[in-house]
Formats: C-alpha cells, sequence, structure tokens
C-alpha cells in the first residue's frame, strides 16, 4: 500500500500539484529553532529504526548459514524501511502535511494522494492496522528468546529457557504478558509514553551492541578491522546522542522509570547470576571425586528396579543414586540430553564417577521435540509396560535451598517431572533430598 501510495502520488505530483511544496499550516512556536530542537526531532524520527533488532536476537532460528541469511534479511528489510520513510516523508512534505492530534501523517497524505471515501485510502488505513497488530507480535516473539539467552547464561532462572508443547518459550511470553498488561495501567493507555519507553530500550541496546563490536574489532584487529572499526564506532556514537537526547527532551514524559528501571535490571540479573553460581558451586562434586554407589549384596532379590532421573552429576545425583543401590535389583539412571549437553562428555563424566557396575547402568534419551519431561515420563511407562512383574520406584534428588528465593532457581523442572508421572498413572516415587549449607 504504501509503494501504491508512492506511485499514485508520484503521479498526481507530476500531472496536477507539481514539485512546488504546499506551505504547511502555522503553528505558533514554543521555543528558538535551536540545536537541540534539531536533536530532538532527529531522535523522535530514529524511533522507526526500532523493531530491527529482532533479526539481531533471532539469528539462531535462521537456517545455516545463519549469519548470511540474517545479514540478507536485514538488507532487505533497510532498503525496505529506507523506501517506506522517503516516500512518506517526501509526500507529506510536498503537500505540506503537519502532525494533527486527529489524523496521522500517513492516513493525511493518503487522503492527498488516495481521495475521501476511495477505496484505496480505507485499505491503506486497514492495512495499517494489521501490519501494527502484527508489529505488536514482534515482542512476544523476541523477548522470550531473548530470555531464553539470558537463561542459558543463568542471568534469569531456568524456566525462562523452557519450551512448552508449542514449541515457543511459553514462559517468557506469560512474563512478557504480565509486564505489558503492567505497563498499559501504569502509562494509563497513553502510546506517548509507552513508545518514548521503548525507544530508549531499543536505543541502549543499539549503542551497547555497537560498542561491544567496536571492542571486538580492536581486540582481534583482523583483515580489515580499522574500517569495520570506525563504521561501529560511528553508529555507537550516533545511538548515543539518540538515547541522551531521548532521555533529557522526553524525561519527564516517562523517560526517567527507565533511568531508574535498567540500572535495577542490570543489578537484578548479575544478581541471579551470583546466586546461580554460589548454589551450583554448593551441589557441585569436587574435579577428583570418585562416587561410592555399590550395590549391596544380596542373597534373594527383592523384586524392585529403581529409575532414577539425572539432570546432572551433582551431590543431589549421587545421593539418589546410593539411596536407589540400597533398595533396588536394578539401578537405571536416566539423563534426557538437552541441546547443549555433549553425549561424549556425559558418558565420560559418568565413567569417572560411577561406572557401570553390576546392576547400575545409564541410559541417556535424546529430545526430538525439545521436551526435557516427555521423553522420561515415555521411558517410564515403556519399562513399566516390559517389565510388569517387577515393582518400579522412581528416585528423584531434589536439592532442598535454605533461603526462600533459591526455590525459583532450583528443582523446578524435577517438580514438573513429579507432576506429570503422577498424573499418568499410579507410580512409587522417593526423593531423595540434599540440603544445601546455608
Amino acid at each position: 500500500m504504501v509503494a501504491l501510495l508512492a506511485v499514485f502520488g508520484l503521479q498526481n505530483l507530476v500531472a496536477a500539484h507539481g514539485f512546488t511544496p504546499d506551505p504547511p499550516p502555522l503553528i505558533r512556536a514554543v521555543e528558538p529553532l535551536g540545536l537541540f530542537l534539531v536533536l530532538r526531532a532527529f531522535s523522535s524520527g530514529c524511533s522507526a529504526m526500532t523493531g530491527i533488532e529482532a533479526i539481531a536476537n533471532g539469528v539462531s532460528v535462521f537456517r545455516e548459514p545463519a549469519a548470511r541469511r540474517a545479514r540478507a534479511t536485514m538488507l532487505v528489510m533497510g532498503l525496505m524501511l529506507a523506501s517506506m520513510f522517503l516516500a512518506v516523508s517526501g509526500l507529506a512534505y510536498l503537500y505540506g502535511v503537519a502532525p494533527d492530534s486527529d489524523r496521522t501523517v500517513l492516513a493525511q497524505v493518503g487522503l492527498r494522494v488516495f481521495g475521501e471515501g476511495s477505496l484505496l485510502f480505507w485499505a491503506l488505513q486497514i492495512t495499517t492496522l494489521l501490519i501494527l497488530t502484527l508489529a505488536a507480535n514482534t515482542a512476544f516473539a523476541g523477548f522470550p528468546r531473548l530470555a531464553a539467552m539470558l537463561a542459558q547464561d543463568r542471568f534469569l532462572p531456568r524456566q525462562m529457557g523452557w519450551i512448552g508443547d508449542r514449541l515457543v518459550f511459553q514462559n517468557g511470553i506469560a512474563v512478557l504478558l504480565a509486564a505489558t498488561a503492567l505497563i498499559i495501567l501504569v502509562c494509563r493507555g497513553d502510546t506517548t509514553v509507552a513508545v518514548n519507553l521503548y525507544a530508549l530500550g531499543v536505543f541502549i541496546a543499539f549503542t551497547l551492541s555497537q560498542a561491544g563490536m567496536v571492542v571486538r574489532w580492536w581486540r582481534q584487529r583482523g583483515a580489515g578491522w580499522l574500517g569495520r572499526l570506525a563504521i561501529n564506532a560511528l553508529g555507537a556514537f550516533t545511538t548515543l546522542v539518540v538515547l541522551l537526547v531521548i532521555v533529557v527532551s522526553k524525561f519527564a514524559e516517562g523517560a526517567w522509570t527507565v533511568v531508574i528501571a535498567i540500572p535495577l535490571l542490570v543489578w537484578l540479573l548479575a544478581s541471579i547470576r551470583r546466586r546461580y553460581r554460589r548454589v551450583y558451586a554448593a551441589i557441585a562434586l569436587p574435579a577428583e571425586a570418585r562416587s561410592r554407589v555399590v550395590l549391596p549384596t544380596r542373597r534373594d532379590p527383592v523384586g524392585n528396579r529403581s529409575i532414577v532421573w539425572i539432570a546432572s552429576l551433582s551431590r543431589p545425583s549421587l545421593e539418589a543414586l546410593r539411596y536407589a543401590a540400597t533398595v533396588s535389583d536394578q539401578v537405571l539412571a536416566v539423563w534426557v540430553r538437552s541441546e547443549e549437553d555433549d553425549t561424549d562428555r556425559i558418558r565420560h563424566d559418568w565413567q569417572r564417577l560411577v561406572g557401570d557396575g553390576p546392576g547400575i547402568s545409564l541410559q541417556i534419551l535424546e529430545s526430538p521435540f525439545a521436551s526435557l519431561i516427555d521423553p522420561f515420563v515415555a521411558f517410564v511407562a515403556a519399562q513399566e509396560q516390559a517389565h510388569p512383574e517387577v515393582s518400579h520406584t522412581i528416585v528423584m534428588p531434589m536439592a532442598i535451598p535454605r533461603y526462600r528465593f533459591d526455590s525459583l532457581l532450583l528443582n523446578q523442572r524435577g517438580i514438573n517431572m513429579h507432576r506429570a508421572l503422577d498424573a499418568s498413572g499410579n507410580r512409587v516415587f522417593t526423593l531423595v533430598r540434599y540440603y544445601l549449607p546455608a
């Protein structure tokens, strides 16, 4: 529709209107035209760039070669954005269109080109509504993926990286939904405030990413590094100027909330990662440790098999294996492998710490649909069906934290695993608790 607007507008300019711009409506100036006002207008116009960061966040979903495909997509998007921006801005300038509280600039240009009541004008309005509705979905596609990346690096609880039945990061979507509702309530539905918040966040990300690339080129100093460093340095400086202008000019309109929220958010993320390191250090095994999981010698079998869920080779897991070895004829340790897990590394650590002794073995399950719960549930059901004459005990290690907040960082997948198994049949569970030191 913007392409049709540009074609019909150019035809009107050539055939009837001419290229002499109409004077815009007179508006009483509230301040003289100075450098700050120019920078403020520049920063407002830069808001049109928001949204392109979604491609950078989603490089991992492209087919290989992912980086090259993402660059091509970014190039196409940049050309489309520049063409549409120039077409609308040029027509608005020639027709003397100015911002109006009742009608958008695009609607005013559409009225001049297509005429009021024209089907093309209404098509322009409807497609604008549809594209804005689709644009709102960008955050629901980008933020959960970004939150999952942060969770993978332990800056957020690991639940943010879980993939649901529809192969989306459902916890990230739920958090974003709640945060969006809160922002709408705080801003009272005022899109001006919300856009300022969004633009600030985007240009902080632009500035940090460009500055990070400057540091990268400076450290690597490969072929053509100086030119690339200069381009990224110019980009970082430009987006920093925009960021500062938005902060100063929009401070009273809601920008102050971001100035306060961003440092608090960074502090929260860093605190979560520090706590993860302390908690994992408390349950981790020493590098030279060897397990002493030994099955007791029995004269008569007890008719029980233990299926031990293993998420990692840690102190709670080894305690669960020790317990299972004392109450069962056979112990099956089951590890559902995630994307970042290395099968060879898992087997090497298992042989070093436990080993495949009599009556104990390790089973590594693949997760073709990104779920770490369903494969284990299916394995348990298959074992019960294959050996109906034997009773099965599902042994699950649990790290019991000393502090309430740590419960968000530990055992969440184990709790969901327990619920899934409990809901699908009559089973015997044993929770082996390992209390973390204070």
